[in-house]
């Protein structure tokens, strides 16, 4: 079954913010809305147009805001809800999207309706939350976590990631009769938090907000039986359709084959996905691998096709998201050259998928390692530093001890003032590629992209037919290499504003690539 997606996304250029680390505009040492929308020329600038923000949500901020107590209410350390409106209106003005950071599937510990249910007496909010019938009954084999002895109420409850985040109950395709807390999806208790996240939706849609990234898609409900889940989403999805079509949903599931058949618009590609890690995931990092694409090293492309694919084929006309990095993840910029974040870049944006930058790698911002755990962020903390605006402090004006995080100590070239303005800079070329992915008819999602060379350290791969196709080379380890150079494309010339370290030898017939090399081809 096919579920189109809205037109807009098709050329939309994502862009994550994590609020606490963008701007500081009240000189607290906290990024906040306000400072958001200090910089909306700076996102106008660099060409993006699509907003992902991490949680803005009233919490307890035991894991960074993804601990919502209240899912109607700005956390006051980020602003009100005015500040909100403001960036929402400043952002339509210059034809940017804004798409929130929805969490459905748990809520803080502080959350009312958690309050409740943990109480003794039976209430509305009993089986809000997976709760078994003593506290000593913990199922295992399950893979979810459980936590014990909480409230007055005599039984253990369900946990997504954290002890403090309590799992809401959506049901279950086919309840378990011996696990009397599996209820099935028609059940009134069920259906009354579907309900209530339905009217999350709505509040915030009616607000102006333009969509959702969905918070770990897949833990709303078990796999047993698979894709029992995509029952909450086709529904979500009706209402998209109905009540909001230019709205859009994008998903943290990991697994677009099976999250887009489900209805969601957009699914990244995430670490837990064989073909991102053989992309980016250096040897040391989560999920890496002995020798990914984008490595001195150099890995083999059959192996990201080898996973990739798949997806790619079985998209049911939905978007696969493609991303630099995110808030949980080690940034691309660590460990890596600004000439090999070029190659990657030119990857990312010439790719028939959504793009989405996280903030600051687009100057190159690596991770600041050893830093102390900072609200539940372990080690995802270094890749949540302050945005490298300059060298001094372009954060905020209060003393760096007090900024939420502590700055990369010595940033470098690594900074937007550094960047900007210089026609060799990383963030300049990500600003040519963003033109070119806009403009030219060969990047459209649903243009050809054939693949070229299907095995070893070379990216080589034809983006749309004819005369208007696009060929795009990217070598990014450190050994040359030559490469036949097909006939069919022999009027194709490198696009010297997008090209590094490539020439012809041999008349044309043999493309000589220099270590972490790129070309677009015209």
């Amino acid at each position: 079954m096919e579920f189109p997606h809205p037109t807009w996304l098709d050329r939309a250029i994502g862009y994550q913010i994590y609020p606490q680390s963008f701007q500081d505009r009240n000189g607290d040492g906290i990024g906040d809305l306000l400072g958001i929308l200090s910089r909306v020329d700076y996102l106008v600038d660099l060409g993006v147009d699509l907003i992902w923000l991490s949680p803005i949500y009233d919490s307890p901020f035991l894991d960074a805001g993804y601990d919502v107590r209240d899912f109607k209410k700005v956390a006051p350390r980020y602003g009100s809800m005015e500040d909100l409106d403001r960036l929402i209106e400043a952002l339509h003005a210059r034809e940017i999207r804004l798409m929130l950071d929805l969490v459905p599937g748990h809520t803080s510990i502080d959350h009312p309706w958690f309050l409740e249910s943990s109480k003794n007496e039976p209430n509305p909010y009993t089986n809000r939350y997976v709760w078994t019938h003593s506290m000593y009954e913990v199922p295992t084999g399950t893979g979810e976590g459980f936590l014990q002895g909480y409230g007055e109420r005599e039984g253990a409850v369900a946990i997504n990631f954290f002890w403090s985040q309590p799992k809401l109950n959506y049901g279950v395709l086919q309840p378990d009769p011996t696990k009397s807390w599996e209820l099935p999806f028609d059940h009134p208790d069920v259906r009354a938090v579907w309900e209530e996240m339905f009217d999350i939706i709505r509040f915030w849609l009616d607000r102006g907000v333009d969509g959702f990234r969905i918070d770990s898609a897949k833990s709303i409900c078990p796999d047993r039986p698979p894709l029992g889940e995509g029952r909450f989403y086709r529904e979500l999805r009706g209402i998209f359709d109905r009540e909001y079509p230019e709205a859009a949903l994008l998903t943290e599931w990991g697994w677009p084959s099976d999250a887009l058949k489900t209805g969601i618009h957009a699914d990244f590609l995430l670490h837990n996905n064989l073909a991102f890690n053989e992309l980016f995931s250096l040897p040391g990092w989560e999920n890496g691998v002995p020798a990914p694409i984008f490595s001195d090293q150099g890995g083999d492309v059959a192996r990201f096709y080898q996973h990739y694919l798949p997806h790619h084929e079985d998209r049911h006309g939905g978007l696969i998201c493609l991303m630099t990095g995110n808030h949980d993840y080690m940034r691309c910029g660590t460990n890596r050259s600004i000439s090999q974040l070029k190659g990657l870049f030119t990857f990312l944006l010439t790719m028939p998928a959504l793009p989405m930058i996280y903030y600051g790698d687009e100057v190159g911002m690596p991770n600041v390692m050893g830093l102390k755990s900072k609200e539940g962020g372990f080690r995802r903390t270094g890749c949540r530093t302050p945005m490298q605006w300059d060298d001094k402090d372009g954060f905020s004006e209060t003393p760096r001890t007090d900024w939420y995080l502590p700055p990369h100590e010595v940033p470098g070239e690594r900074t937007v003032a550094a960047q900007v303005g210089h026609d060799d800079s990383l963030r300049t070329l990500v600003q040519k590629l963003i033109h070119l992915r806009k403009s030219h008819p060969a990047l459209d999602p649903e243009a050809p992209w054939i693949p070229l060379m299907e095995e070893g350290p070379t990216l080589f791969y034809q983006r749309g037919e004819g005369e208007k196709a696009l060929v795009i080379v990217i070598h990014p380890c450190q050994t040359e290499r030559i490469i036949e150079w097909p006939l069919a494309l022999s009027r194709k010339k490198p696009d010297l504003q997008l090209s590094q370290g490539v020439s012809f030898r041999k008349s044309g017939s043999e493309l000589h690539l220099a270590p972490e090399s790129f070309a677009i081809f015209i």
